[in-house]
């Protein structure tokens, strides 16, 4: 029911937008969290965001690269653009940080080097899978027990 509740969001929550990117936490951690994408003046990875919580059974959602620019901000308060369409931005990478361990998910043409990680340590001794996934022109990231 959960996922059927993050396909709509994903896709009622985007009307007008080209290609949103969804963050879901089903964990009961909280998880410390960048995003990485690109514009027409800032090449793959680019931009990365500062760093910003998702907490335990959170969902956000950014309608584009835009939809950072003031809050959490762009490292090095840098402002992105949708100048130029879906063809020149686009969202690159999820990073965020486990006990112990950071790592990230994306495509393979961005700066991460998979679509899935799994850290079986991640929450309160329990496993975290994150998952990239496509859903038309939008992407859902979720970090799932």
């Amino acid at each position: 029911m959960k996922k059927i509740l993050i396909l709509l969001l994903c896709s009622l929550g985007t009307v007008g937008a080209k290609a949103a990117l969804l963050l879901s936490n089903n964990t009961t951690c909280t998880i410390p969290v960048i995003i990485k994408a690109h514009d027409i003046a800032h090449l793959t990875c680019g931009l990365q965001s500062n760093t910003f919580m998702l907490g335990p059974g959170v969902a956000a959602v950014f309608q584009d690269v835009t939809s950072l620019n003031v809050s959490p901000g762009w490292m090095g308060s840098a402002l992105a653009s949708t100048a130029g369409g879906t063809a020149v931005w686009g969202w690159d990478a999820v990073a965020f940080t486990f006990p112990m361990l950071s790592s990230q998910v994306g495509p393979p043409t961005g700066c991460a080097t998979g679509y899935f990680f799994t850290y079986a340590n991640a929450c309160s001794g329990n496993p975290v899978t994150v998952t990239w996934t496509a859903i038309g022109t939008n992407t859902l990231v979720e970090f799932n027990p």
